[in-house]
């Protein structure tokens, strides 16, 4: 029942938390993941965030060499189709492939564990629908009563449903001479938009042990992404990219069989962008049309949004950037004294 963004993650015990969206920031290579822990409730002092933690465990390498190799591969020739479905299924191609190796450096000393995964969506949707104005609301015919906003009585010389042709501005006639599509008798265009994804992430871990009581562990993942929105008829297309980093250091000294020691040095960096692509050709006049002054930094159209059709036009939306950066020092101590189980460390 608690809140989603108040869930606490980590990796190997360093924090893998985004302040920018509340949510975790690095996803390891699914053939990297040991173990995941999942507390839900009664959680210790040492996490923070309110509901629940999700930890991370990542594989560390062995005396003997270990890979592993593979491609799980989606599309509508191999996916069988919905058992009641009516209509035929939407384009899918979804790839997803990667590949891991895990061994030692130095034999009951050093080892190392590396696993690379990459995401490939070309998939589109058929069934988009847009509720758009007719080309007689375009043309200022109205279906409801409409009244001049400076004076808040029906335009003189009008039926009452009209506006008149020199009260339509031209940012009106602007967006619909780049936004307009035609729509069925119900007012709905509807049609076909592709978007793309691209995913590809990282990480490389080493385990060094000292001695029997020491043992360190290193591990680096990289991660980045790209998702394209499609161009319908109405909007411009929209382009969002992330890229994260980040890096740990685990020692662990072991005093006795009940007491141990664990240090963690970390640290990670997320990058986004969301930007508006440039409107396709027929649409380049837009901003010169208009006479709006907007940002060199913004490729696209301005976002309209008009509430009684529920539709977008221009673009997605603005220009989305953010950079957040965590760095983290911890140590805690673990002591079992008889039935009781002891942590403190900060």
């Amino acid at each position: 029942g608690g809140d989603l963004n108040s869930t606490d993650f980590s990796i190997d015990g360093a924090d893998n938390n985004r302040a920018f969206t509340m949510h975790n920031a690095a996803s390891p290579s699914m053939d990297m993941i040991a173990e995941v822990k999942i507390d839900t409730g009664g959680l210790s002092a040492e996490y923070g965030r309110g509901s629940g933690a999700v930890d991370v465990s990542l594989k560390s390498g062995t005396n003997r060499f270990h890979g592993t190799l593979f491609d799980y591969l989606q599309n509508n020739a191999l996916n069988a189709r919905y058992f009641l479905a009516t209509a035929k299924p939407d384009p899918l191609h979804v790839n997803q492939y990667g590949a891991s190796i895990g061994g030692p450096i130095i034999k009951n000393k050093l080892f190392f564990m590396f696993a690379w995964t990459a995401t490939k969506d070309r998939s589109s949707s058929t069934a988009q629908s847009y509720l758009l104005p007719t080309a007689d609301e375009w043309a200022g015919h109205m279906s409801v009563p409409v009244v001049d906003p400076l004076t808040g009585l029906p335009f003189p010389g009008t039926d009452g449903y009209t506006i008149p042709t020199d009260r339509i501005s031209t940012f009106a006639t602007a967006i619909k001479s780049c936004c307009f599509a035609a729509t069925n008798s119900s007012g709905f265009w509807t049609g076909s938009i592709s978007n793309t994804t691209d995913r590809s992430n990282f990480d490389f871990k080493v385990d060094y042990i000292v001695r029997p009581a020491d043992s360190i562990a290193v591990s680096w993942g990289r991660q980045s992404s790209t998702f394209l929105l499609g161009e319908p008829p109405t909007m411009s297309a929209d382009n969002d990219a992330f890229r994260g980093n980040r890096l740990s250091a685990h020692w662990t000294h072991t005093f006795s069989p009940r007491f141990f020691n664990s240090l963690v040095v970390a640290g990670h960096k997320d990058w986004t962008d969301g930007d508006q692509q440039a409107a396709s050709d027929s649409r380049k006049n837009f901003i010169s049309n208009v006479g709006l002054q907007l940002p060199t930094y913004i490729p696209g159209l301005p976002n309209v949004y008009i509430p009684s059709y529920d539709s977008r036009f221009g673009g997605w939306f603005g220009p989305l950037a953010s950079t957040d950066a965590t760095y983290q020092i911890t140590e805690g101590a673990n002591l079992i004294k008889g039935k009781h189980a002891l942590s403190f460390g900060g």
